[in-house]
This record gives C-alpha cells, structure tokens and sequence, in this order.
C-alpha cells in the first residue's frame, strides 16, 4: 500500500483502530486500506469520517470477529456500500476474502 500522507499523522487524532489497518496494510503491501482487526461499532463514524476527510473512498474488511455483519451494517449507515468480495493478503501473505466497501 502506498503511504498516504494524511493516515501518517492518524496516531495524534487517537484512532488506534484506524492507525493500526493503515500499518498492516502497508506492511501486507496490500492495494488498499483493510481493517482485520476487531472494529468497534463505536469507532465506524469517526474511521469514516476520516477516511473521507483524506479522501479515501474505498477500503476493505476482512475481519472474522463475531458481530462482523453488525459492524458492516455501521459502516453502511455511515455511507460506506458493499461493493464486493475481494481478495487481500493476510497475515503471512495469504489471500484472505474480503468486503469491498465504497464511501459515497
């Protein structure tokens, strides 16, 4: 994933889920910003909100926690529409199946 300037300077806004998608993505060297971690339903608006202050429209989960349709359903309530099932790579650079997600 290439750097991107505005998601560098995340850690002072505190979003600690947000910081830590952004550092393994660029570490996974995947195309986009993906959130496998656990997502708080709590964290969707401000993720979304700075996602698209940064001018980031797509992203993608592939997160496997328990409530994940519910945090999906968040993140579509905050504008975020399913757009398909990717692949991304995971943990040891294998492709894992992801939610493709679009920002309108």
């Amino acid at each position: 994933m290439k750097e991107i300037q505005a998601l560098e300077n995340i850690n002072a806004q505190g979003n600690r889920t947000l910081l830590k998608a952004y550092s393994q993505s660029k570490e996974r060297n995947n195309d986009l910003l993906d959130f496998n971690e656990i997502v708080r339903e709590q964290d969707v608006r401000p993720i979304t909100a700075t996602l698209t202050e940064a001018g980031i429209r797509e992203f993608t989960f592939s997160s496997r926690m328990t409530g994940a349709v519910e945090i999906l359903a968040e993140f579509k309530k905050q504008g975020a529409e399913i757009q398909d099932i990717v692949s991304v790579k995971g943990y040891d650079g294998e492709l894992i199946p992801a939610v493709l997600l679009k920002i309108r």
